[in-house]
């Protein structure tokens, strides 16, 4: 029978007095010519003191945590001090925040809780508002925030534990990945989860720019096994270029990069697989780029589903979310139809907007036509009877799900998306998706969600005004996405490619591909390692 986890809770640690007393302020009858070299070697006593307390004080945690499952910290200053000596995922910091804590403070409890949120696991606190508050101070990093009141806190701290030993156990020997690119936001909560496996031993190479690697991409490059390339593009070619003869090269496609010139000039026989993160785009890959099926594979975006999964806050039923109206292909206006479209029967109705102002993006900014388009959508607002007072926006961060809590209903409204990871995220949520058919829609969410026209969808939003038909719509959004975006698998998934086995790595999820991509046609301008892109030489220089 297996011995129960080991939880080991540790004190807060007393922190020490400021020092006075002797020092050289009680040498002052002696001149200074003796004073400051006997001052000084006092000083250095004292470091040397400090410096012998603090390696007694190591070696005694390190003897204390020795064969826990889980060390939980009462305090920042002793999970500080615990993270010299207890592995990141074995350390949590449980957190009572009386005060609200809030992020960019220099001093205090928020500093403290921000300085420490790279060195735990997570942390643990008694309520969903001490949860906002962890997450505010912590913004910087996608902290994980388990809410545990104390009646429950030993249940939920011994089911980290099963669901951590789980995840980790693996019979093969670690290896070394390089997850690198330019603009990793879809990569960095996987690559800390692949770190956290005990098979897998995670850097990760955030370059500045398109085509500029980082001062320690070669060296990094040198060191690794395998190679997570995000994107297809420059960076994925730069490495395709650079790595040694032996070394596994995993690039992952999203969207935009089929309507480039930079797959073009990946060099198949340098890369081990290309992932997908949408059905239709290993159809478009096979016909456009003639790529080998065997070496294409769909998973998913990573979603941590569990740190969505909270409790709406009062008429969120009533609220309608659009996430990212910064470019007019994002297609706002359509979403103003919509609210317009439902307020007319139920004034109750509102629209939170969560994006980048578009003036903020100079990209965005620098078209006439993308001008023209945000003059007309905020015009409309300003006149519309229906629509004054019913927008709020809102200006983007990671605390997306506190932010969900008040969003019912998101509409997904872009003539063209690669999986629109907000869908997921709103779905895991409890919100309940209103999408339109852009291509591949119906291929990623369950073709109940996509509706054909504002008339349809405002239809299908108004039908779940009912509380009771909200909860259960919102209920199964919730259930899709924990079979479809499986975090666990799409974990495992990534870890069976790191370690090139192709082959389990596409079984995870390939129940959700379709089509058989070995039957289907290339087109006949389709070519490897090239293609009409190779000619262009328009890219960024990439070494």
């Amino acid at each position: 029978m297996p011995s129960p986890p080991r939880v080991i809770v540790l004190p807060d640690l007393a922190r020490p007095e400021p020092r006075s007393g002797a020092g050289s302020g009680s040498l002052s009858w002696l001149p200074a010519a003796a004073k400051r070299p006997l001052a000084a070697g006092y000083r250095r006593t004292l470091a040397l003191l400090d410096a012998v307390r603090a390696r007694r004080r190591r070696r005694a945690l390190a003897s204390q945590c020795a064969g826990a499952d889980l060390v939980l910290a009462n305090s920042a200053a002793t999970a500080a001090v615990a993270a010299e000596v207890v592995p990141r995922d074995r350390l949590w910091l449980r957190v009572a925040p009386s005060p609200r804590l809030f992020a960019g403070e220099v001093c205090g409890p928020g500093a403290e809780v921000a300085a420490v949120a790279g060195r735990v696991g997570g942390f643990v606190v008694a309520s969903e508002a001490d949860r906002d508050s962890v997450e505010r101070a912590t913004c910087a990093v996608s902290a994980q925030v388990l809410v545990a009141p104390a009646d429950t806190e030993s249940a939920a701290l011994g089911q980290l534990i099963i669901q951590g030993s789980q995840a980790g156990a693996s019979r093969r020997p670690a290896r070394r990945a390089l997850v690198a690119g330019f603009d990793l936001k879809f990569a960095a909560d996987l690559a800390q989860q692949l770190d956290r496996r005990p098979d897998l031993a995670v850097t990760v190479d955030d370059w500045p720019e398109l085509g500029r690697p980082t001062r320690h991409t070669r060296a990094r490059l040198r060191a690794a096994d395998a190679i997570f390339a995000e994107w297809a593009r420059t960076s994925a070619i730069w490495l395709a270029r650079h790595k040694r003869p032996g070394q596994l090269l995993v690039v992952r496609l999203h969207r935009f990069e089929l309507d480039s010139h930079y797959p073009g000039q990946l060099p198949v026989d340098a890369v081990d697989a290309m992932v997908y993160i949408a059905p239709l785009f290993g159809r478009r890959i096979r016909r456009q780029l003639g790529w080998p099926a065997e070496k294409l594979l769909y998973i998913p975006n990573y979603l941590d589903v569990a740190r969505f999964d909270r409790p709406k806050l009062p008429d969120a039923r009533f609220t309608i979310g659009f996430v990212g109206m910064e470019w007019s292909r994002k297609r706002f206006d359509l979403a103003l139809d919509l609210l317009a479209a439902v307020r007319r029967v139920q004034p109750r109705f509102r629209l939170l907007v969560r994006s980048t102002m578009p003036w903020h993006n100079p990209y965005v900014w620098s078209a006439p036509a993308e001008r023209a388009y945000v003059s007309q959508c905020f015009q409309r607002i300003e006149r519309d009877p229906l629509l004054r007072e019913a927008v709020r926006f809102d200006p983007p961060g990671r605390d997306m799900p506190r932010w969900y809590r008040e969003v019912g209903f998101l509409a997904s409204t872009s003539d063209e998306e690669g999986s629109h990871a907000s869908v997921a995220e709103a779905m895991a949520a409890g919100t309940v998706p209103v999408i339109r058919p852009w291509p591949g829609a119906a291929e990623v969410y369950d073709r109940c969600w996509v509706h054909d026209g504002t008339e349809a969808a405002a239809a299908a939003v108004l039908t779940s005004d009912d509380e009771p038909v909200w909860t259960e719509q919102a209920r199964r959004a919730q259930s899709e996405i924990r079979h479809s975006h499986d975090p666990a698998a799409v974990t495992a998934a990534w870890a069976d490619l790191l370690h090139g086995d192709l082959a389990g790595a596409r079984q995870h999820f390939e129940d959700r591909v379709g089509a058989d991509l070995s039957r289907i046609d290339v087109d006949a301008e389709a070519t490897l390692a090239g293609g009409p892109a190779e000619t262009e030489r328009r890219m960024v220089d990439i070494g």
